[in-house]
């Protein structure tokens, strides 16, 4: 460009020959090329961003559902009812409000009883299931919204059985459903509505 506006300022003291013209016009050419090169390149890039941030939210919403589907398939693959239903009638632990005393509970592992082996199958399947959502493998709302009530009452009123176990054979015995109860109850408590305030002696 500056050598066009040399050009056009001495252009009263003298004829352009062709040859001048021609450098001219292939200069501003030139000019032009980059600039239709640039605003291709800037046009690519958006292109190319735009792209990728879509493959990104398929992918997203992709493995979303691929985690929800997985997790339905989970809870369909075991009837917890085999399980829970005789712990219920041997301890009644949905009615109980306090956890069952580890005593109460080995109180019940006799001979021929299945209570033992019930109760261990149901907190495995309890123990499968919140794995699967720490591993990002099974949408937790799915999860919840089918099982929080019963993994957390099993996971409560069977706690002292639980920390039993973690001293005598495994510290680590069903931590990560534990953790997923624990979880869930400080969700639900900070959604938890404020009680009104007290109304004043004088109304």
């Amino acid at each position: 460009m500056g050598l066009v506006l040399y050009c056009m300022s001495n252009y009263g003291e003298h004829t352009m020959t062709k040859f001048e013209l021609w450098t001219i016009g292939i200069g501003v050419a030139n000019v032009i090329l980059l600039l239709v090169g640039f605003i291709f390149a800037v046009l690519q890039l958006r292109g190319a961003k735009w792209e990728l941030r879509t493959i990104k939210e398929i992918d997203e919403q992709q493995h979303d559902w691929s985690r929800r589907i997985a997790a339905q398939e989970a809870l369909q693959k075991y009837d917890h009812t085999w399980y829970s239903g005789p712990l219920q009638e041997e301890f009644d632990y949905f009615n109980r409000n306090e956890p069952v005393p580890v005593q109460e509970v080995k109180s019940k592992f006799v001979k021929g009883s299945t209570v033992q082996a019930d109760l261990i199958k149901l907190l495995n399947f309890y123990e499968s299931l919140s794995r699967g959502i720490h591993q990002n493998i099974f949408d937790e709302e799915v999860i919840r919204i089918a099982r929080q009530r019963a993994m957390t009452k099993a996971h409560n009123s069977f706690f002292a059985y639980i920390e039993d176990r973690r001293r005598q054979a495994n510290p680590k015995a069903w931590s990560e459903l534990t953790s997923i109860v624990r979880k869930w109850e400080r969700d639900d408590n900070r959604v938890k509505p404020r009680a009104p305030a007290n109304q004043s002696h004088g109304n």
